[in-house]
C-alpha cells in the first residue's frame, strides 16, 4: 500500500510513499519512546541549547522550507514565510 502526497491546491502528484509494516511502526515507536526518555532527562539549558540551534537552522532554511509548505499545504507563499519565521 502506497500513501501519495499531493498538493492540495493544484492536485499534483508529488511523491509517493510506502507504507510501514507493523513491525517498523514498531520499531519506530520504541525509537521515539527512548528518545523522549533521554531528552526528559536533559537539563533547561541544554534542551535551550537544542532549540536555539534549531531555529538557526530553520531560520537559514527559510526559502526552501516555505516552498515545501506551500507545496505541501497549498498555502501562499508569503504565509509559508510567516509560518518559518514565528517558528524562529
Amino acid at each position: 500500500m502506497m500513501y501519495i502526497s499531493q498538493n492540495p491546491y493544484t492536485q499534483e502528484k508529488l511523491q509517493e510513499f510506502k507504507l510501514d509494516s507493523n513491525d517498523d511502526l514498531g520499531h519506530k515507536l520504541q525509537l521515539l519512546h527512548d528518545g523522549f526518555v533521554a531528552w526528559s532527562q536533559k537539563t533547561f539549558e541544554n534542551r535551550a541549547e537544542q532549540f536555539l540551534k534549531f531555529s538557526k537552522l530553520l531560520a537559514s532554511q527559510e526559502k526552501s522550507c516555505s516552498e515545501l509548505i506551500s507545496i505541501e499545504m497549498g498555502k501562499p507563499i508569503h504565509e509559508s514565510r510567516r509560518e518559518i519565521q514565528k517558528c524562529c
